[in-house]
Parts: structure tokens; C-alpha cells; sequence
């Protein structure tokens, strides 16, 4: 009979237990490895966006046009209010006998016009020849009355002209555009119409028509421009007639 120690015993159960495991291991691990399913391959560039991101890119591009809404409609008030006016000119001399309704048609006003008493007293004649004398305003036209009845035409907006003067020009170009015809040529220094700007008058002695041009003393540029029908009642004041 052999003879076995305890611990050999013991340890020949443990190899036996060991090699069953690893028997039963590796029947788990191939079988395990016949069940793994395939690995799946994504494509980034199918992934759909998610729905977050779709919703800040329809505000992003709302936001854009409204930002282009808002600085187109500036660009137009910029247009029509400067960038237009210095670039398009409106003659009125062949209207300067016209009465309201036909200016308003011919030169397409908004409005209609208005007593104006602030454009009456800034008129280059002088108080002791202006009682009767009164304007009525659209925009930058004046016509004026004397006794109610018609006696001339004014212009003080950007984008008019008369008889060839056109407001906003220099002092310098009126020798060579006016086209007023005109004997007698004289100027008045701090004309009441504004203590820093010169009238000059153009004198038709003929038929007593008077043209005056007034321009600013600090920017020598032309402001405003009237013409009188009959300037007689004003010329034949001044002492040197």
C-alpha cells in the first residue's frame, strides 16, 4: 500500500479541480467568442444633425435677415435724404408763376402750402418795404404773396435750383450757371436774411424783375435764392437809385 501525505492529497485535488476549470474556460471562451455580433461601423458624415443645432441655424439665418431688413431700410432714408438730394437737381423756373395746385402736380410735392411767417421775416428786403408781404412753405419752395396776391418765388432746399442757381453750390459757380437775364448787379453786406451771409441782386431794369442770391458767410456756399416779379417796390428804396 502507498502512502499519500495530507498536503499532497490536497494538492493533487487542486490540480485536478484547476485543469477542469480551465477546460470549462475555454469552452465558455470559444463559444463566447461565436456569439460576439459584428461591430457596427458609423459614418459620421449620415449622422443626422441634432435637433438643437437645426433650430440655432433657422435663428442664426433669421437673425441675418432681419440685420439685412434694418440696414437696407437705413440705406434708403440715407439715399432719399442726402445721397439722392446731391445728385438730382429740380429746376423750377419754367413754375415760377405757377400757383399752388400746379406746383404741387408739376414738381410731385407731398403736402400742401402752409404760412410760413419765419421764411417771411428772413426775406433779403428790408422792414420798411415788407408790410403786405407774406410766404406760404412746402418744403424747401416759398411763394411769395404781397396784398394776397402772387409777387415771386423762393428756394431754400438742397436739390432745387432756379434761373440756374442751385442751392448748395459754391459763390463761384453763379457767374457761369445763372441764367436770369439782368442789367444791374449789386450786393449788400449782412443781408437780413442772416447776419452772416451776403445777398446779391440781379436787376432786370427793363421789366423791373429782381433776382437775389443769397449765400453763407462761412461756407461761401449758396443758401437760398428769390425771385420778385416787380423788385421796383425794394430797388427804389435804396439810396443809391
Amino acid at each position: 500500500m502507498e502512502l499519500k501525505l495530507k498536503n499532497d492529497t490536497k494538492n493533487e485535488s487542486r490540480d485536478n479541480q484547476s485543469d477542469v476549470q480551465f477546460i470549462q474556460d475555454d469552452v465558455y471562451g470559444e463559444m463566447q467568442d461565436t456569439t460576439t455580433p459584428k461591430p457596427v461601423v458609423i459614418k459620421f458624415d449620415e449622422v443626422p444633425a441634432p435637433v438643437a443645432s437645426r433650430k440655432n441655424s433657422h435663428v442664426g439665418l433669421i437673425i441675418r435677415i432681419f440685420i439685412f431688413i434694418i440696414l437696407a431700410a437705413a440705406f434708403i432714408i440715407v439715399y432719399k435724404s442726402v445721397i439722392k438730394p446731391s445728385f438730382t437737381t429740380t429746376d423750377i423756373t419754367d413754375y415760377v408763376k405757377s400757383d399752388e395746385a400746379t406746383l404741387i402736380k408739376q414738381l410731385k410735392l407731398s403736402g400742401s402750402f402752409e404760412p410760413d411767417s419765419a421764411w417771411s421775416g428772413r426775406l433779403p428786403i428790408y422792414s420798411n418795404v415788407s408790410n403786405g408781404i407774406t410766404v406760404k412753405s412746402n418744403g424747401g419752395i416759398g411763394i411769395i404773396y404781397k396784398n394776397n396776391k402772387q409777387f415771386g418765388i423762393a428756394i431754400d432746399g438742397k436739390g432745387y435750383q432756379l434761373f440756374g442757381v442751385k442751392i448748395g453750390d459754391p459763390e463761384y459757380k453763379v457767374a457761369d450757371n445763372i441764367a436770369f437775364t439782368y442789367d444791374n448787379e449789386f450786393s449788400i453786406l449782412d443781408d437780413l436774411m442772416d447776419t452772416r451771409s451776403t445777398g446779391t441782386y440781379y436787376q432786370n431794369i427793363k421789366t423791373n424783375e429782381l433776382l437775389v442770391v443769397t449765400v453763407n458767410g462761412n461756407s461761401n456756399r449758396i443758401v437760398a435764392v428769390t425771385y420778385f416779379y416787380d423788385g421796383s417796390f425794394f430797388i427804389n428804396t435804396l439810396d443809391f437809385f
